[in-house]
């Protein structure tokens, strides 16, 4: 199964939503003529005009229309029309644009649960303050899904995917893990059909779960399941991608060192990137001096990894090496290249090719702790 990626997977960008005006009998012109100026902009892909507009045909539906659906419809476009860092109006427009959707008459639970997924969306892209604020939009958000019954809809998934990365962020792994498993099993239930990129982040917060409760296969499986959603998307260039790929490997590995990998590999765990590419795994170095952690990286308390690739000499040094995969990019390349410098293997014996001694694949880590020990993903 594949899932949209969307402007989620952007850490800024401008992200136009068209939501259609509501019809009714008689639109007034100061909110017809810069909603269809709107229009056009989005056609034209002018962020700026979008922008300008969207702002005006809002405000003119508060002025002549007050608490209307279509009020709302124009506040939801405003507020979900970005050029940059989102403003504290555009949060008080998608506040504006969920109360409205439950409006007498009008009334929309599915918009109510979209805008705030959408609000807490926006809150986590405001500033630091907001993060309490978004755990109590999207309890807010889960709450409704429950007592409306909409339980089996994509926008109550995508509020416990939510919910799960804000455990993340304050380290309450296990509750991440159960926000997560409850999200996934939405996602395998629902039926609206709604495009979302959300099964992607529960997989990864639901193996984060499971990797701190040493549940190493499950953890493999949730990270490979984020390979599988975003096939195709570089490594190396999206965050969501590349940390998954390091934690997948690095849950691969364990399973290799408690002899558990064939077993794995028996009920799923598959031999995807770096292990599909040409590689030697018959020689065991004599030396491998750890990397230098780049003072960049511990200033910035990333952890990361880089999968490397290189052929022997004679004597048992490296040569040839590259860089496969590193993330977060430009930032652990060049320490690990200098560390390969310092790597011994055996020397070539008589009965040693070519072919055994090249191609040889390995992936050095960067992992940092926080106080109390404990990974930073």
């Amino acid at each position: 199964m594949r899932y949209f990626l969307t402007a989620l997977f952007v850490s800024a960008g401008l992200s136009f939503s068209f939501v259609p005006m509501p019809s009714f009998a008689k639109t007034p012109p100061e909110v017809l003529e810069p909603y269809k100026k709107y229009n056009a902009a989005l056609k034209k892909d002018d962020k700026d005009a979008a922008y300008k507009y969207a702002l005006q045909a809002w405000k003119a539906a508060e002025a002549s229309l007050g608490d209307h659906e279509t009020t709302g419809a124009l506040a939801y476009n405003y507020a979900n029309t970005l050029r940059g860092k989102v403003i504290k109006e555009q949060l008080e427009a998608m506040e504006r644009s969920m109360d409205l959707a439950l409006l007498e008459g009008a009334r929309d639970p599915i918009a109510y649960l979209e805008r705030g997924v959408r609000l807490a969306e926006l809150r986590s892209n405001y500033d630091s303050d907001s993060i309490s604020k978004q755990g109590k939009t999207i309890d807010k958000v889960i709450e409704f899904a429950e007592s409306e019954g909409l339980t089996d809809a994509t926008f109550y998934g995508d509020a416990l995917a939510i919910k799960a990365g804000h455990h993340i962020r304050f380290r309450r792994e296990k509750k991440a893990l159960e926000a997560a498993q409850k999200a996934n099993a939405v996602y395998e239930n629902a039926t609206d059909g709604y495009p979302t990129a959300y099964p992607v982040f529960a997989a990864l917060y639901e193996g984060f779960g499971h990797e701190i409760n040493e549940d190493i296969f499950e953890a493999a499986m949730s990270y490979q399941k984020v390979m599988e959603y975003t096939e195709g998307v570089d490594y190396s260039a999206h965050p969501v991608v590349g940390r998954a790929l390091g934690r997948w490997t690095h849950m691969r590995r364990r399973l290799k060192k408690s002899g558990e990998l064939e077993a794995a590999k028996e009920n799923g765990l598959c031999d995807c990137f770096p292990y599909d590419v040409k590689r030697n795994e018959s020689v065991e170095p004599i030396k491998r001096m750890p990397p230098r952690f780049p003072s960049k990286a511990l200033r910035s308390g990333v952890s990361g990894y880089s999968i490397v690739r290189f052929d022997l000499t004679d004597d048992g040094k490296v040569k040839d090496p590259e860089i496969l995969v590193s993330w977060p990019p430009d930032l652990y390349e060049k320490s690990s290249l200098l560390s390969l410098n310092t790597w011994q293997y055996s020397a070539r014996k008589p009965d040693e090719t070519d072919e055994d001694r090249s191609n040889i694949v390995s992936t050095i880590r960067y992992d940092i702790n926080d106080k109390y020990g404990r990974p930073v993903y």
